[in-house]
């Protein structure tokens, strides 16, 4: 009996130790999972949130964000902005006219006695029908190089907002700046060139029947070279313009890029130690 009741004694003790040491593996392992999950190495949806963010810092969404009725006001103001514009030029083009007005009805009448010499009908029915047509030609092209200028000060008007809100955030945007008083700059050589072309008139100095056709030519031709030039003008500043914005765009994508790089790396990469069981 005696060496029965130590067996069991033995086998007691054994069964013991071994659901200690199962109770003791399991603390660790939990203890393991808990410092692991503690660990602030970012997720890849960590870091795309903080990108968001970001993101929606640098649009004004989420710092400086204006309300619905402040974006209304400030579309009402450009819309006020852009139609005292048009009126101003309006009058530019009117006082430049009204300053040629007898310059300018001393060659139309010039150019009426001059088409009563013409013998053929004909001719005169094309010089007059060619001569309405320069004025209205002048017209519409000078009114779509305006359309561009407006279009393009609207876009200006959006830029120098983000711009403000990039500085308000703590960007640097002196190369920005720079671009857009360059393009402001631009545009208004562009739009002043435009004025005075909206103001001439072309008429046509007739000599006789002979050359009627190459007096044709040669107004048509100078008409064509001022548009020409003018145009030239209204590309530079859509250059101007385009530079400035993609020059934004950059800097913004860059900022953010940066940011979010920023803050992963601040991130500690925090990894659980081993944990060393006790010496029973």
């Amino acid at each position: 009996m005696s060496w029965k009741l130590g067996f069991f004694i033995i086998s007691a003790l054994a069964i013991g130790l071994s659901l200690q040491s199962q109770a003791y593996a399991q603390d660790v392992m939990t203890a393991t999972t808990n410092l692991t999950a503690d660990s602030t190495t970012p997720t890849p949806s960590t870091t795309m949130s903080r990108k968001d963010e970001i993101k929606n810092r640098l649009k004004g969404n989420t710092l400086n964000s204006m309300t619905t009725e402040d974006k209304s006001s400030e579309k009402t103001a450009s819309n006020a902005a852009m139609s005292e514009l048009r009126r101003t030029r309006k009058a530019e083009i009117e006082k430049l006219r009204l300053e040629n007005k007898s310059e300018m009805a001393a060659k139309k009448a010039e150019f009426e006695e001059q088409l009563k010499t013409l013998k053929d009908e004909t001719k005169k029915q094309i010089a007059e029908k060619i001569s309405e047509r320069l004025t209205t030609s002048n017209t519409n092209a000078t009114n779509r190089m305006f359309e561009v200028i407006d279009k393009l000060n609207e876009i200006m008007l959006k830029i120098e907002s983000k711009i403000d809100n990039a500085k308000t955030n703590g960007i640097d945007t002196t190369v920005q700046d720079a671009g857009v008083q360059n393009a402001k700059s631009a545009i208004e050589a562009a739009s002043d060139a435009i004025t005075e072309q909206a103001a001439k008139e072309y008429i046509i100095t007739v000599g006789d029947d002979t050359t009627l056709r190459s007096d044709v030519e040669t107004i048509v031709s100078q008409q064509k070279q001022d548009l020409r030039t003018t145009y030239e003008l209204v590309r530079s500043a859509k250059q101007a313009v385009r530079q400035v914005a993609k020059s934004l765009k950059d800097l913004l994508k860059t900022t953010m890029n940066s940011g979010a790089e920023a803050t992963t790396s601040a991130m500690p990469n925090t990894v659980a130690s081993p944990v060393a069981l006790p010496v029973q």
